[in-house]
This record gives structure tokens, C-alpha cells and sequence, in this order.
């Protein structure tokens, strides 16, 4: 399977936005698994949002977290505690070697068109106090309202940027966040902090997100073209 699995929870998270757009069912973030491919260094997507800032990473163990919450003025709060759906998980990355790209499956019917609208994604990084560090993204609808069949307006996740490769990936250890707050958002970015408790509730780190700037997303117009972005390592 061709897939870019430092991305691939930024993706889910973009995915879900979609999903909730088109009112197609329930969402619940997940984590990547199974072997991948990093994009290489020269890939590019139609949306311009600036390459990820934070360092390369070669083959290792490391952080990558999910978090659904409300953006009210220019703050974004987390939705926190073991029923909501904000999460960490810690990964192994072992180089692999690639795999067969599968054969395309059939188109599916096209479906009724969503009614448009906008959203701002805003990028940047993150690093915690266990060295631990990646890129960050958050999105967030423009007027405020929920995404459709959900109670939140806004998205935000942190994941490793690796050197260009295949990967197989192994979950090592999972948490919660008890809290994750993003502030003075503009298009210039903002910034934030979050600290990642255990599933004990005991403390594992925190750490600070520095987001650099924003674009705004044209829904669905520009929908395939900001996943095909990230998936292909533009961000």
C-alpha cells in the first residue's frame, strides 16, 4: 500500500472534516498502521502551504497526537478526559522495504455534491520537553460552526517528519491529552501548549505548538488537493 505515514494521521484528521462535510456517519481518529511511504524531498500538492519546518527524522520512536475541540475568538480548547476524542500515541519507525503499488479500485458512484464552505488551516510545529518534536496543523471552520453531525469546529494533530523512506510502523504506547489550548490565532498562526498524560492519567510530557500562518480551503473545491498536499508531503 503507497501511503505517507508521517502523514497519515494529519490526513485522517483532514479526512474527517470531509466526512463530517458530507454527513456520511460517525468519526473517530485512529492511528496509522502498516508499512508506508515518507515523500521524497521533491513532491509537491496544488495547495500552497509551506514545507514543515521541524527537523528530518530518521528511523526511530516517536510522538504523533489527534485532538478535536472548539476554536471561540481566536482560541482553540481541546476536548479533554477519556471520552473525548483526543489522543497521543508513540510509534516505531523500522525501514522497510517498498511494496507493490495495488491495482486502482473501481470509481465509486458520485455522490450528492455537499453544500460548500471554508475552513482555515493553519501550520506549523511542535516540541515537547522530552525532545520529542514534529509538525503541527490546525484547522478550523472560518464562521465557527461545527462540522457537520459533530460538536467541534476544529481539528489539530502533531506527527514526525521523516526522512524520505518506507516504514513499517509498531504503536509502543498510547495516552490522553488533559490539555491543549492554541491562542491568538490570525493569519500569521499562533501558539499553544498541550500536556500528554498516560492512560493512568499520569503524567508523560508537554510541550508548546508554534503555528507560522494559515491558508484558507475552499470546501469541496479544494478538498482533494489539500489531502493530495499532505499526503504527498508538501506539509
Amino acid at each position: 500500500m503507497r501511503n505517507s505515514l508521517l502523514r497519515a494521521a494529519a490526513a485522517l484528521f483532514v479526512t474527517a472534516a470531509f466526512v463530517a462535510c458530507r454527513g456520511i456517519g460517525a468519526y473517530n481518529p485512529s492511528a496509522p498502521a502498516g508499512p508506508a511511504q515518507a515523500p521524497s524531498a521533491n513532491e509537491t500538492g496544488a495547495v500552497k502551504i509551506p514545507a514543515c519546518t521541524a527537523k528530518k527524522l530518521e528511523p526511530g520512536t516517536y510522538l504523533l497526537y489527534n485532538a478535536t475541540g472548539k476554536v471561540k475568538g481566536t482560541t482553540f480548547k481541546a476536548f479533554t478526559g477519556k471520552s473525548a476524542t483526543s489522543s497521543w500515541f508513540l510509534f516505531k519507525y523500522i525501514k522497510a522495504k517498498p511494496t507493490p503499488t495495488p491495482s486502482p479500485s473501481p470509481s465509486p458512484s458520485a455522490s450528492p455534491t455537499p453544500k460548500p464552505y471554508s475552513l482555515y488551516f493553519y501550520y506549523g510545529t511542535f516540541a515537547m520537553k522530552n525532545k520529542q518534536t514534529g509538525c503541527a496543523f490546525l484547522e478550523a471552520t472560518e464562521n465557527h460552526k461545527n462540522f457537520r453531525g459533530t460538536d467541534f469546529n476544529a481539528l489539530t494533530s502533531g506527527f514526525p517528519n521523516m526522512e524520505p523512506g518506507h516504514y513499517n510502523v509498531k504503536l509502543i504506547e498510547r495516552g490522553l491529552i488533559s490539555a491543549l489550548s492554541i491562542s491568538k490565532l490570525s493569519p500569521k498562526g499562533g501558539y499553544g501548549s498541550a500536556t500528554l498524560v498516560t492512560t493512568r492519567e499520569k503524567p508523560y510530557t508537554s510541550g508548546s505548538i508554534t503555528l507560522k500562518g494559515r491558508v484558507l480551503i475552499k470546501i469541496p473545491n479544494e478538498a482533494q488537493r489539500l489531502l493530495q498536499a499532505l499526503s504527498d508531503g508538501e506539509y
